[in-house]
């Protein structure tokens, strides 16, 4: 990181405060509180490269597109290792928090349209690129996540519904 002038700090205090945090949700919870470590490190990470490109302009909104996208990617890897995490006994801030999975869908939907309203705000040489890498591909991300866990390939939240608050 020091190379490139970014402060690696950010990374390493919310992958330290990551265990700390998993200790302290628990049912009834919101999983967007497991998922802000992720968050604040992808902001950082985001609103970096708008430094890098000498385009301060795209700071604030790189930083919230990175602030979401470091949430559906926490979201999307709980929803992926759910039944995994579930036989092994393993945290997952789904199942801790008894979030549904129509609610855990609402919130990755919720956050890559954040993802893209974001973007708009920024200046891109290649509007169309980052729009196909960054928005699309988050989207088609969490339908492939979610289509799996609706169509029974894996045990997810929908499996848990009578057991969940919202499901």
């Amino acid at each position: 990181g020091g190379r490139v002038g970014f402060d690696t700090s950010v990374l390493t205090e919310a992958v330290a405060r990551q265990g700390t945090l998993e200790s302290s949700v628990g049912l009834g919870d919101s999983a967007l509180l497991a998922t802000e470590p992720a968050e604040l490190a992808t902001s950082a990470a985001f609103a970096r490269t708008a430094e890098l490109a000498g385009r301060p302009g795209n700071v604030a909104p790189l930083a919230e597109a990175g602030r979401l996208f470091g949430r559906v990617a926490h979201l999307l890897d709980a929803v992926e290792d759910y039944a995994e995490d579930a036989a092994a006994g393993a945290w997952n801030p789904l199942r801790v928090t008894g979030t549904s999975w129509p609610e855990a869908r609402r919130l990755c939907d919720d956050a890559v349209l954040g993802v893209e309203l974001a973007l708009r705000e920024a200046e891109f040489a290649e509007p169309g690129l980052v729009h196909a890498l960054l928005v699309h591909e988050l989207r088609q991300a969490v339908r492939r996540a979610f289509g799996h866990g609706l169509h029974g390939h894996g045990a997810g939240p929908a499996a848990e519904a009578d057991r969940l608050p919202g499901g």
